[in-house]
């Protein structure tokens, strides 16, 4: 086994990059694992052929103490599976080889954070041929909807388990016996991301699928008043509950919330169709029922608006706890108020205040500002993103000053309408958001 091989070979013949987690060949660094009557061990290849000519294998038994239909066998890595970079997903298929002793089996891969067991996901797939070394692949796109778990960006996976034909228990003869070698990450096609913050809705490769309760509807739409421009819609009606809302996201984001002592506050652009609408702004964790949540009315009816969140604010048992990892975000609209009749609401760019946004791998937004001071008037303009909004705040936080629908790579602020001092002007592009810093002479 050469446990964890970082390096990354390029097939361009063949369209996608791959790693090899593990073959086999060297000691385990640590035990191997074993749970509900399986049990794992390396031995010398009994089936070596042009298939799979490897010198070690593992051997995995089924029908042990406690047999369970999931017994499996699993290894502990010595450093986490590199599924991802910062967050952002490198990998979207697992592959390995199997020899198993009967076609049709079915086989379950699970990735476990070596701590907490439930941090995990899980994928599935069928064996076609028996007796013999066949390449099986499972699908760990975080857009598959038949995976199990959460699979996140952010978390270290460090141990492995394999389960085979949960038809049976196993009873250790060879029929409950399975053979694995060659474990590989793939990246093929486009690899999805799971959302982060910010939320503009706008990336091709991001799996902005929203996860909605309550009996409302929530999905990505067009913009009401721009329909170059994409956003989140949820659809209430006369059934739905009270506290129906969505996340963002199907299972979260791929990075945590990043809250800190001195930044608490997140905004949201709504849409509404009254004055006066509560808005609350819930985050959650993936493993945990610990939360925190804002609400805010809304203050325009039928426009864009930005609402501000501030979770300093959040009392009682949804105090903000910085040491815990929020990785879920719910809106909910008209919250705590059942409906009577139908009722859309629109939300976009949710993001942490003032959140500077990188592009793709820590690639920034180019921006340009000038002149910078001014007493007339600052000019914005971008060199490899489309402004969509401007939002400019001062100092003590309040927003003086909004733009939508811009669609261009530059834009003019009159300055001469604002008092001398400093303001934090957030750029939102289609590619992301920059925060920058204007001075009024």
């Amino acid at each position: 086994m050469k446990n964890i091989t970082f390096l990354l070979m390029l097939f361009s013949c063949i369209g996608f990059a791959q790693v090899t987690v593990m073959d086999f060949e060297t000691t385990l660094a640590n035990a191997p694992l074993g749970n509900a009557g399986g049990s794992l061990t390396v031995v010398n290849n009994p089936f070596s052929n042009a298939d799979n000519n490897s010198a070690k294998v593992a051997k995995i038994v089924k029908g042990g103490s406690g047999a369970q239909v999931w017994g499996s066998g699993g290894v502990e890595l010595s450093a986490q599976l590199p599924l991802s970079s910062n967050g952002n997903l490198t990998y979207n298929r697992i592959s390995m080889k199997v020899y198993v002793p009967k076609a049709g089996i079915g086989v379950e891969f699970e990735a476990q954070n070596g701590p907490d067991w439930q941090k995990r996901f899980i994928s599935s797939t069928t064996v076609a041929e028996a007796n013999k070394w066949v390449t099986i692949t499972f699908d760990i796109s975080v857009d598959n909807t038949s995976l199990s778990g959460a699979l996140n960006g952010y978390i270290p996976y460090t141990k492995l388990f394999f389960v085979f034909d949960k038809t049976s228990s196993g009873d250790q003869s060879a029929n409950s016996t399975y053979y694995v070698d060659d474990i590989r990450l793939l990246a093929q096609g486009n690899v999805v991301q799971q959302a982060n913050l910010p939320v503009t809705f706008e990336q091709t490769n991001v799996d902005f699928r929203m996860n909605s309760f309550g009996t409302v509807t929530a999905s990505l739409d067009v913009d009401p008043v721009n329909s170059s421009n994409k956003v989140g819609k949820l659809v209430q009606t006369a059934s739905s509950d009270a506290w129906g809302g969505t996340l963002f996201g199907m299972d979260g984001f791929g990075k945590k919330i990043p809250f800190t002592a001195t930044e608490k506050i997140m905004t949201v652009d709504v849409y509404s169709p009254a004055v006066g609408i509560p808005v609350l702004l819930k985050v959650e964790r993936s493993f945990g029922s610990e939360a925190s949540q804002v609400q805010v009315n809304t203050t325009k009816a039928n426009e864009w608006e930005t609402l501000s969140f501030d979770f300093s604010t959040a009392t009682g048992d949804k105090v903000l706890n910085l040491n815990l990892d929020y990785d879920k975000l719910a809106i909910f609209f008209n919250a705590g108020v059942k409906p009577s009749a139908q009722e859309t609401y629109y939300f976009d760019n949710a993001q942490m205040k003032d959140q500077i946004a990188s592009v793709g791998d820590n690639v920034f937004i180019e921006t340009s500002i000038y002149p910078n001071p001014s007493r007339n008037q600052w000019t914005i303009k971008t060199t490899n993103a489309s402004i969509k909004s401007l939002s400019m705040f001062n100092i003590l936080g309040r927003q003086v000053y909004s733009a939508r629908n811009i669609n261009n790579t530059s834009e003019v602020i009159p300055a001469n309408q604002f008092a001398s001092g400093v303001y934090l002007l957030k750029v939102q592009t289609d590619l992301g958001v920059k925060t920058v810093k204007l001075i009024r002479e």
